[in-house]
């Protein structure tokens, strides 16, 4: 964890600042009432961002706060309702019911979207990787000069997930791709010109992109709508 915090402040140095971290017993609490071992990469987002994660919205619009996580538990319980098997709620928000850490036989947990006791969606292979990825979008592809967002519909897309295709295509234009991306998103960086790259099970694609050279912005999207058929919903 200290090594995404060091990297999430050189993207944005007043984020140390902005993040809060849970106690010790706040954590022990809610593992006792999750009824399940915290994954150490939770323990340690607790630790160091239980209580604000500086903007990384993590929770979607919602919340990761531990506190509200802790009560969530406390009244589920109470009111007899269940979670997936094998689910650990680490948010609730605006997109999904809830968000879960899913923990699997081998690897690290995935984050996924629930609905009561259903897992319908993922969120993102790993929590770390997750971190990572909205720390780039946020911070370091957003804050950039020139911005554009191009999009299509899931319909459009042929009812197809295409970000395998996306990727070899921003690679075809010799953008080099981070570590954190997956199945998920695609995060990848030229030069001056960073790029996100975002499509959700069953859903449309969106394609963020930050850069201090603003003609490059219409470039990139050029390829992107030939490729892709995506269109351009929100320049800066």
């Amino acid at each position: 964890m200290d090594e995404f915090i060091a990297r999430a402040s050189q993207w944005d140095p007043g984020f140390p600042a902005r993040i809060r971290g849970a106690t010790a017993q706040e954590i022990q609490a809610l593992a006792r009432l999750t009824g399940l071992p915290l994954p150490g990469v939770y323990e340690a987002f607790l630790a160091r961002m239980g209580h604000g994660d500086g903007d990384l919205d993590v929770g979607m619009d919602g919340t990761t706060d531990i506190s509200a996580m802790i009560d969530y538990y406390r009244d589920s319980l109470s009111e007899d309702e269940g979670f997936p098997p094998h689910c650990i709620v680490i948010g609730t928000g605006s997109i999904s019911s809830d968000i879960c850490l899913e923990i699997v036989p081998t690897g690290e947990p995935r984050v996924v979207f629930t609905e009561g006791n259903k897992v319908y969606g993922l969120y993102a292979e790993s929590l770390m990787g997750l971190l990572f990825r909205n720390a780039f979008l946020g911070f370091r592809l957003y804050t950039r000069p020139s911005y554009a967002f191009y999009a299509s519909s899931y319909a459009a897309l042929g009812l197809m997930n295409r970000v395998d295709e996306a990727r070899r295509v921003i690679l075809e234009l010799g953008f080099e791709e981070e570590w954190f991306s997956d199945s998920i998103c695609v995060c990848a960086e030229r030069g001056d010109t960073a790029i996100g790259i975002t499509q959700f099970e069953k859903q449309g694609m969106g394609v963020s992109i930050g850069s201090r050279d603003a003609s490059e912005l219409a470039r990139i999207g050029e390829v992107l709508k030939k490729k892709l058929g995506l269109s351009l919903q929100k320049p800066r």
